[in-house]
This record gives C-alpha cells, structure tokens and sequence, in this order.
C-alpha cells in the first residue's frame, strides 16, 4: 500500500473547479489503479 500527501492552497472562487478536475482525473485514474482519495480541509486556512 502506497500512501500520497498534497497539500493545494485553492482560491475560494476556484474550489468548483478544481473539485471537478479531481472528479475527471479519478475517472482515468480508476481505469488502470484501484484508490480511494480524501479530500481534508484546513480549519485554519479555508483555501489550504
């Protein structure tokens, strides 16, 4: 099992956005490797 950390500073405006770039790379992703992905949100930098 291989565990992997990133940390994104995201703009406010922008977290749609980047909610559904993971949503397609987890669709291409899925294809080839089995995973699970959790999404953690800063309680003190809400852009974090």
């Amino acid at each position: 099992m291989f565990v992997k950390v990133y940390q994104y500073h995201i703009q406010k405006d922008k977290v749609d956005e980047y909610l559904s770039i993971q949503e397609r790379a987890s669709e291409i992703y899925g294809k080839y490797l089995d995973f699970n992905t959790v999404y953690l949100q800063s309680k003190d930098d809400s852009t974090k």
